[in-house]
């Protein structure tokens, strides 16, 4: 038990250093701390892999926090915490003890048969053996869980029970830090109609409460996969994309450095990555409020760590001797088409048409399903009437939750006219048509029953729907449609 918590908390120093290298202050420092060490651990195992250089736990974690470190001391505008952040560290650390002494005590992990799968990926990882690792390892299991467990062989233990509580802990407190740095008022005099503090911290602590009241977030807290790890990075980009264009007093640097971190391990959690990530990414790349050197940093990022990947794919499918397939083939192309589109964030007519840019966008997906399902009708029909079973019929364990926060998502998008939630809703609901065209990228229906694909893909969108209501709760731009306000004589107000 010792031995695990030295090890999660190098993780979670590593990612204190990381982020307050970068201009990080106050309760950021220690909300994001755990997480930023996570992803720099994910990106670091995912260099070392593609690279051919040792990916035994000691390497990589001693990599991690010399990167960390290095970026520390060489940083020049590093400052030194104040006695509060020191207080925010210190209960952050109390609650990563406890929070390893209850996973070891409760023995609460869930898995699954992939999970077994993964738990293979780290042990080749952890003995420098990944070159033996099979095409579906590759694939479909990726390299973020595998990483991330690998480092229960630093104690000759076969996983990381802390890494999955500790992730979903560090994401609430993070989310309430997203939420509380979001919505407070810039001016230091509050603009009449803008929210009490006390309200903003109820509406949080609802936000919270949404999720630990989730039956399949509490599970997935518990569970040896990579959904709840894509579903952190997917609302860490977005959130940061969201703040790093709406809040100018924001430490940009720290903000970049997380959603550049958050994107290279992003792209070795799930195979859909690439094609989610240019989803949460893309009304950053619009706005006229982000300068054009943070935008092509993110996109050069997005593009270079696609290559790399899925470069390293295809050369697997070579040496196994086996035609490489076009989902392999799909995201070189994409990465490649990022890179050479950079010179062309520097259009000013980009930022200027972002609204119908987005929606454009999102149509396309939709009218992609459309074609899709003209084509083969089933598959969409067996998708559809698995994911109504699953999510309103109880069959995929959701009880009334995601039923509930679907409904609360729609109210926002019909009510509230917020032009700064784009960057926090556009990437969740374009989402939607993506998990239903990968059916059809698999070639069959998603199924009726917990263990179905689709269903456990869900919670990778739940957090981050969880803060767009919230921040939504406390905006001021809410007004009844025209049609509705016609009829019953409401008042509009913004």
């Amino acid at each position: 038990m010792i031995y695990e918590f030295l090890v999660v908390s190098v993780v979670f120093v590593a990612g204190v250093f990381f982020v307050a290298a970068l201009g990080m202050r106050g309760l950021g420092i220690a909300a994001l701390g755990f997480l930023v060490g996570s992803f720099v651990l994910v990106a670091v195992g995912f260099l070392l892999v593609v690279c051919g250089l040792p990916t035994n736990p000691v390497w990589m974690l001693a990599s991690t926090l010399f990167l960390s470190l290095a970026l520390w001391f060489g940083s020049p505008i590093r400052v030194k915490p104040t006695q509060q952040e020191w207080i925010y560290l210190a209960c952050a650390f109390s609650g990563l003890a406890l929070i390893v002494f209850l996973a070891h005590e409760l023995n609460l992990v869930k898995y699954h048969i992939d999970s077994f799968r993964y738990l293979l990926g780290a042990w080749l990882l952890a003995n420098d053996n990944y070159d033996l690792a099979n095409l579906n390892l590759i694939t479909k299991r990726n390299l973020a869980v595998p990483i991330l467990q690998s480092l229960g062989r630093l104690y000759d233990d076969g996983y990381v029970r802390t890494i999955s509580p500790a992730l979903s802990a560090s994401l609430l407190l993070a989310l309430w830090w997203y939420h509380s740095t979001g919505t407070q008022p810039a001016q230091s005099n509050r603009p009449q109609g803008t929210p009490s503090q006390t309200y903003r911290y109820a509406v949080g602590v609802a936000m919270l409460l949404l999720l630990v009241s989730n039956n399949r977030y509490v599970f997935h807290s518990f569970y040896v996969n990579g959904h709840l790890f894509f579903g952190i990075c997917f609302v860490a980009i977005t959130a940061s994309s969201w703040l790093l264009a709406t809040r100018p007093n924001m430490p940009g640097p720290a903000l970049l450095g997380l959603i550049a971190a958050a994107i290279m391990a992003l792209t070795v959690t799930r195979p859909e990555a690439p094609l989610a990530i240019m989803l949460a990414i893309a009304p950053l790349l619009l706005s006229d409020m982000v300068t054009l050197r943070s935008r092509a940093l993110v996109l050069g990022v997005y593009g270079a760590s696609t290559i790399v990947w899925s470069s390293f794919v295809i050369m697997a499918f070579v040496k196994a001797g086996a035609q490489v397939p076009a989902f392999a083939i799909g995201p070189l192309v994409l990465g490649i088409a990022a890179l050479v589109a950079i010179p062309v964030l520097a259009w000013s007519k980009l930022t200027g048409h972002r609204r119908q840019l987005l929606i454009a966008g999102e149509a396309l997906l939709w009218l992609a399903l459309a074609g899709a399902a003209i084509l083969n009708p089933q598959i969409l029909v067996e998708s559809l009437a698995a994911t109504y079973e699953n999510v309103v019929g109880g069959a995929g364990a959701w009880g009334a939750s995601l039923a509930f926060l679907a409904a609360l998502v729609l109210l926002v998008l019909i009510l509230c006219r917020d032009d700064t939630l784009v960057y926090l809703q556009f990437p969740l609901t374009a989402v939607i048509p993506l998990f239903l065209l990968l059916a059809y990228f698999r070639g069959g229906g998603y199924r009726v029953g917990d263990g179905d694909s689709l269903n456990r893909m869900l919670i990778q969108v739940v957090p981050l729907a969880a803060l767009y209501i919230a921040v939504a709760a406390t905006s001021r731009c809410w007004r009844a449609p025209a049609f509705l306000a016609r009829r019953t004589g409401l008042k509009n107000h913004s």
